[in-house]
């Protein structure tokens, strides 16, 4: 069965990248990985990953509409030797790290800085850190927990069922994500320490 037309993957890239009104699905300027599908009316099912990292290839070619769609994404673009786009090779991607171990490290950093793993906590409960506060956590090194924790009130970002799990232990509000999971709530409470307690590490 023939794959989707132009038209279609342009449609397919609005709706990765959140260009058409719903939530994106990836971050703009970054290639996601190969598996990313999306579902895109009057089209189906899309293998949008695939086709964007078969676009790394001088043997594809974006048509206009994908390299139009691709330049409102950010995503940087390339001649083609035989004429026409694709995708410039050194275009940012996805991190490899396997979706499942990422979301137990931020389980875990989530814990560590709540103290709900037996140290000591450096945040009080329900309460939002600080952007630039980080834990170490034996194992998985300096976790940016307080970047992950406002990533988390963006829907573009999901918590994992770990990092949802420990959320609701550290007394964390949660929302549904519309393209399913949950988000921090933006209801949450700001801390308001001074800027010098950004960093704790596990003894």
């Amino acid at each position: 069965m023939p794959g989707p037309n132009d038209a279609g993957y342009a449609a397919a890239i609005r709706c990765l990248y959140g260009l058409d009104g719903t939530p994106a699905k990836a971050c703009r300027g970054v290639l996601p990985a190969v598996r990313v599908t999306v579902d895109v009316p009057g089209h189906g099912t899309v293998k949008v990953g695939q086709r964007l990292h078969n676009l790394l290839k001088p043997t594809y070619r974006a048509g206009d509409g994908q390299a139009q769609a691709l330049q409102e994404a950010g995503i940087p673009l390339v001649p083609r030797p035989g004429g026409g786009w694709r995708i410039d090779p050194s275009v940012r991607r996805a991190s490899p790290i396997n979706a499942e171990a990422a979301d137990m490290r931020n389980a875990r950093a989530i814990r560590c800085l709540y103290g709900l793993d037996g140290t000591p906590a450096k945040a009080c409960r329900g309460v939002l850190p600080a952007v630039r506060v980080t834990v170490d956590v034996p194992g998985h090194g300096t976790v940016k927990v307080g970047q992950r924790l406002r990533n988390l009130l963006n829907p573009t970002y999901r918590a994992g069922d770990g990092q949802a799990q420990a959320l609701q232990e550290a007394g964390i509000p949660l929302v549904p994500r519309p393209g399913g999971g949950w988000n921090v709530a933006p209801t949450v409470r700001f801390c308001s320490w001074p800027r010098a307690l950004t960093r704790w590490a596990v003894r």
